[in-house]
């Protein structure tokens, strides 16, 4: 029997190819919570994930030393919005939600990014009813709607759009 025993902790490029594979998931599973879209990031090779490891600040969320959830922290660029920072790409896999690991790679990514900016934000599709009460809870105050934000097929899905002071 497994001991659901919890590690968090940031991915190095050594992670590429874990992270990949629970990225894809995410995206064939959850297809409607991201922007990206599973075909377009399923062509992409190991150097596009390493890229991504090594630019932004990506937490993963281990059980039993499998990687089980990742959330991406990034600090916006420009100067004049440098003390915005965002927070993007959260997924859990099915079977490990209701162990904490979604609020633990929260305070992981959260608790880093206090110490680079100001403001988090992060934008969650509109019919995700769960994942918005999650992140209310967590503290975040919704502050607009992006209507038609992204299309997936025929049908197009409204992003509410939150904001953490830090």
């Amino acid at each position: 029997m497994a001991s659901n025993e919890k590690i968090i902790r940031r991915l190095t490029p050594d992670d590429t190819v874990v992270y990949r594979e629970i990225r894809l998931e995410g995206l064939r599973r959850e297809a409607g919570a991201f922007t990206a879209s599973l075909h377009e990031e399923n062509e992409q090779d190991l150097n596009f994930f390493t890229a991504r490891i090594t630019e932004n600040v990506i937490f993963g969320g281990y059980v039993d030393g499998r990687l089980c959830g990742i959330a991406v922290f990034h600090k916006r660029a420009p100067e004049k919005t440098s003390h915005k920072g965002v927070i993007n790409g959260v997924y859990v896999a099915e079977e490990f939600r209701g162990l904490g690991l979604g609020r633990d790679l929260m305070d992981a990514a959260v608790t880093y990014a206090r110490h680079e900016v100001e403001i988090i934000q992060l934008t969650v599709v509109s019919s995700n009813h769960g994942a918005l009460k999650f992140y209310e809870q967590y503290g975040f105050t919704p502050y607009g709607i992006e209507p038609h934000a992204f299309k997936v097929g025929d049908h197009y899905e409204d992003e509410t759009l939150m904001y953490l002071n830090v």
